[in-house]
């Protein structure tokens, strides 16, 4: 299901705990994704771009979520996504999947830099999976900043760090997010 990987555009001057957003786990082949998401209704769900600070130009859909992350609500479309999804967190070996959406932000757009905290995010592992991105899309944990490739698996530390995207290109930036624990 992986194929090994090896990391690029890393800031040398990071290393071991410093580090925000780990060198590529493996890449994944999203085909499957992309035809599903072209499916999917992205003005369905507003309550995430509503409530959470700095979202408000995104777009998402859950498949396993809840605003306060309280609970691990199978939404309707995960069901079409099930065995893909078990699939990935069985080969990570990281944990069960507690919290699982499409998120999607429009070229030109961007999430400001934020700070995710509370007791869900010290407890899990944040994993994230490029759908559809570009070349122009930044995203930004601490120092860092990185570029990812479709289809690469991201392990990102962002606990109580200031982080961000910016997408300067000229197409959507679409990533498969999930929480492990």
């Amino acid at each position: 299901f992986f194929k090994q990987t090896t990391a690029y555009e890393i800031r040398l001057s990071l290393v071991g705990s410093e580090m925000c957003i780990r060198d590529s786990l493996g890449t994944v082949d999203v085909s499957f994704f992309l035809e599903v998401i072209e499916q999917l209704n992205w003005n369905t769900y507003t309550e995430r771009q509503e409530k959470r600070f700095g979202m408000q130009d995104t777009y998402t859909i859950p498949l396993v979520w809840d605003i306060n992350f309280k609970s691990k609500k199978r939404w309707g479309d995960y069901y079409r996504l099930e065995e893909e999804l078990l699939s990935i967190e069985k080969a990570l070996d990281k944990g069960k999947i507690c919290s699982a959406v499409f998120t999607k932000l429009p070229a030109g757009k961007q999430i400001n830099l934020h700070r995710d905290k509370g007791e869900f995010f010290d407890e899990t592992i944040r994993v994230h999976i490029p759908l559809v991105t570009n070349e122009n899309c930044i995203f930004r944990v601490g120092r860092e900043t990185r570029v990812m490739r479709v289809g690469e698996v991201f392990e990102i530390s962002n606990q109580g760090k200031v982080h961000g995207t910016e997408n300067k290109g000229d197409t959507d930036r679409i990533h498969l997010m999930l929480d492990l624990k």
